[in-house]
């Protein structure tokens, strides 16, 4: 799991911006060759004149299958089933 904020403001001739951001993504290694990742982000926009103001949300499932994936750990295949031995 990760996650990040972003936040800027910004002056021009044209106005005062304040732009904010934010990413969460979440990855999963479903077997030996199979991972799944989900992703979302969110932008905002706001400014002195409300005809530049916006909202955008994004997301993304991601299906991969083939070589262990970088970034997840072999031992985020195994799940606990029972008492180890």
């Amino acid at each position: 799991m990760a996650g990040s904020i972003d936040r800027d403001e910004l002056g021009a001739n044209g106005g005062n911006f304040r732009e904010t951001s934010g990413l969460v993504q979440l990855s999963w290694r479903a077997g030996r060759k199979l991972a799944v990742s989900l992703q979302s982000e969110r932008f905002e926009r706001h400014a002195d004149t409300s005809a530049t103001d916006y909202t955008e949300n994004r997301a993304w499932l991601q299906l991969t299958y083939g070589a262990a994936p970088a970034g997840l750990p072999e031992s985020a295949t195994r799940l606990p089933v029972g008492p180890e031995p």
